[in-house]
């Protein structure tokens, strides 16, 4: 719809249907899509031979990852964004189809759950967080353009001709800086890591670093334009929550960029045992 000022006012219904009067917001499909396209990929990649990860191990990583990344991305959540209101209504937490889910959370709990696998199946961890690396941005960018449809984490106010009415929020024209997450993030870098998809096996890490400091970077610009949350506002005058975590994220991965083995080594040390 057009607003009287000329621009865009988001009138979409963030819910996509509702079972037994049970909610299901379009954020959460876009979470089982992002779900199957990567396990579907990852089967794809690894049948033609374009990683050392061993096929029957992939149930195990999507089983565990998946879990993690839920339970991460909603804790991650409560204690980084709003642990004052949870922690006064903790009968809050569970209910997810409210919204409320932390990308950096889901991180860290997918990549704890990774390491546990790995280790129990004696291979690399870099193996399958290479994989998701290079297959979860287009997952991204589908779960930016479901938080744009249900009109969360809105933009600062723009007067540009492309800016955004969210009438939930206030009647300022805003950025549509979900649409810059999909954009960046989700699709420019998915086409990027794409491109350097042989070094699945001619280098493991290297692609989890470079999605480290890709992610970081590229998120790290669209925070300029990025509300910051109400509860949290600025940090130091200038930073937003998402810009502090995202430097941390370029930290880490310039670190796996420079320390991890060569090659040849990296593959030999972390074949699999034979008993």
């Amino acid at each position: 719809m057009i607003s009287r000022a000329g621009y865009y006012t988001h009138d979409i219904d963030p819910m996509a249907f509702s079972i037994l009067g049970l909610p299901f917001p379009w954020y959460w499909l876009a979470y089982v899509f992002g779900f199957f396209f990567v396990y579907l990929m990852s089967r794809s990649v690894i049948k033609k031979n374009l990683t050392p990860l061993p096929l029957h191990t992939l149930n195990d990583y999507a089983i565990s990852c998946w879990i993690a990344i839920i339970l991460g991305g909603r804790l991650g959540y409560v204690l980084i964004y709003y642990p004052s209101f949870y922690w006064n209504h903790p009968q809050e937490i569970h209910r997810i189809w409210m919204g409320g889910m932390s990308f950096h959370g889901a991180l860290i709990a997918g990549f704890l759950a990774l390491l546990c696998v790995a280790r129990h199946h004696r291979h690399s961890p870099y193996f399958m967080a290479d994989l998701i690396a290079l297959l979860v941005p287009i997952a991204l960018g589908v779960g930016r353009i479901a938080n744009y449809v249900g009109g969360e984490l809105v933009g600062t106010p723009t007067t540009l001709p492309w800016a955004v009415i969210f009438p939930h929020y206030d009647a300022l024209p805003r950025h549509p800086s979900q649409l810059y997450q999909a954009a960046l993030e989700g699709f420019l870098l998915g086409a990027l890591l794409w491109s350097q998809r042989h070094l699945l096996h001619s280098f493991p890490s290297r692609l989890t670093a470079l999605f480290l400091i890709g992610y970081g970077s590229l998120r790290s610009l669209v925070e300029l334009v990025r509300q910051p949350d109400p509860q949290i506002g600025y940090l130091f005058a200038f930073f937003t929550t998402g810009h502090l975590l995202c430097f941390l994220m370029i930290i880490i991965g310039i670190i796996v960029l420079f320390t991890t083995p060569p090659p040849s080594q990296n593959l030999k040390e972390s074949s699999p045992t034979t008993t």
